[in-house]
């Protein structure tokens, strides 16, 4: 017979329990999370398009902002093009500005802040909606969400840069859009 110490057997059970515990409960802690993250995911998407069925044929929308809104339609039901697209804003929310995007976004935001001079309904009307969007981008598909929080204060104390981010991003899809077509 084996000449065992019982203690060490006791602890290496010890250990493969807590191991399989500690593994348990952190798939249950991802499960719970990603179901939360596709409950704020599918809100925002339904708030988002909501708010665009309502302010799209808005005669007073400008037509660039509808343009801005057209993009994130299109951009939301594609898992490859929302990552791609978080992964661009979440490198791009450190400041980092390039083809005009910065002062293209400061436009748009003006012309949307103008906006509510005469039709303050359309103008918060579009923010929810951009931002509603936003969120749905980064928490319809699994493995962007972590990326948020990289912009989360920028976006909540400078609203400018939001439309900002969102518009270099609108110009770089646009741009590749426009080279996979030539290429065709």
């Amino acid at each position: 017979m084996l000449n065992v110490d019982t203690s060490l057997v006791i602890a290496a059970i010890a250990g493969v329990t807590t191991a399989a515990a500690l593994t348990l409960f952190i798939a249950s802690w991802k499960s719970k999370r990603r179901t939360k993250e596709l409950l704020l995911a599918n809100k925002a998407m339904a708030t988002y398009y909501k708010l665009v069925d309502e302010i799209i044929d808005d005669p007073a929308l400008p037509n660039e902002a509808a343009e801005f809104l057209a993009v994130l339609t299109n951009v939301l039901p594609s898992k490859q093009e929302c990552s791609s697209f978080t992964s661009q804003m979440a490198s791009l929310s450190n400041g980092t500005k390039s083809n005009g995007a910065q002062s293209d976004g400061a436009k748009m935001f003006e012309l949307i802040e103008g906006l509510g001079k005469s039709r303050p309904d359309l103008r918060d009307n579009f923010h929810a909606a951009i931002s509603n969007g936003v969120i749905a981008l980064f928490h319809r598909w699994s493995g962007d969400s972590w990326k948020f929080m990289l912009m989360t204060q920028e976006f909540t104390t400078d609203p400018k840069r939001e439309f900002q981010i969102v518009y270099k991003i609108r110009n770089n899809h646009e741009a590749s859009l426009k080279s996979n077509h030539a290429v065709a």
